[in-house]
């Protein structure tokens, strides 16, 4: 059996260890990319309004012809008909082809101005 000396020695080296591991952990998925994809960096952004959700709003990018609608895709409300993406000037075009789609703007804010 160990002394006390030495299990409260071996408790802060387990301490000490777990603590570093999940740093680590905790790291690598920041710099991985786990939980949310991001958009793509670069290209238009457009505001879409008469689509409600994230699953129909995913829908309506893949019907408009945008290769990764998950990726593309920067935000949609559950309470809000509307949704942002990063899609190009084509797609922007098809867009207002899909069923449900109301408007189709370009947006100043997110990087879509000039």
């Amino acid at each position: 059996m160990l002394t006390t000396e030495r299990r409260c020695s071996y408790s802060k080296t387990l301490l000490l260890l777990w603590l570093i591991s999940n740093m680590v952990f905790l790291i690598e998925s920041r710099h991985s990319g786990s939980g949310r994809k991001g958009p793509p960096k670069r290209g238009p952004v457009y505001v879409v309004l008469g689509i409600q959700g994230r699953a129909n709003a995913i829908n309506a990018l893949k019907k408009a012809g945008v290769t990764d609608p998950e990726k593309s895709l920067l935000y949609a409300y559950k309470n809000m008909p509307s949704f942002a993406a990063v899609m190009s000037e084509s797609q922007a075009q098809s867009m207002k082809g899909v069923d449900g789609v109301v408007e189709v703007h370009k947006s100043r804010v997110a990087g879509g101005g000039k």
